[in-house]
């Protein structure tokens, strides 16, 4: 592994280091969601208030794991571009960029969705599935 590459694993080992420590609690089986929280009131002003509130914090946590995740996958293929060794064959390069080129979309998907969540402006489910 070059210098380069392992100072990207570095970089991705602690942007993975901060999601464990932001959302390992919230992952674990059992463990209750601090921000998921039912609303009683008698005033539906409210519950209309705390629901909007709840759900802007939950839209900020969502936002920042999609965003995080996105990071560690963009630092993944960045470092999959600096193993490729230079004598591999041309088809076997051509290969290794092609599959780097769809990591990449997958990337750009990733951000896409963190940018809608963070716009509230996921598509609606539909009702076929």
């Amino acid at each position: 592994m070059s210098p380069a590459a392992d100072k990207i694993r570095r970089a991705r080992c602690a942007v993975d280091d901060v999601m464990l420590e932001l959302f390992n609690l919230q992952i674990v089986e059992g463990a209750p969601h601090a921000r998921i929280v039912g609303i009683a009131s008698d005033c539906p002003e409210q519950s209309l208030l705390a629901a909007r509130r709840i759900a802007a914090l939950q839209r900020t946590d969502a936002g920042l794991h999609m965003c995080l995740a996105v990071a560690s996958a963009a630092l993944e293929v960045g470092r999959a571009l600096l193993d490729r060794t230079k004598d591999e064959g041309i088809d076997d390069g051509e290969l290794a960029l092609q599959s780097c080129a769809k990591d990449a979309d997958l990337v750009v998907e990733a951000a896409l969705r963190a940018r809608a969540i963070l716009a509230d402006r996921l598509p609606a489910p539909s009702a076929s599935g």
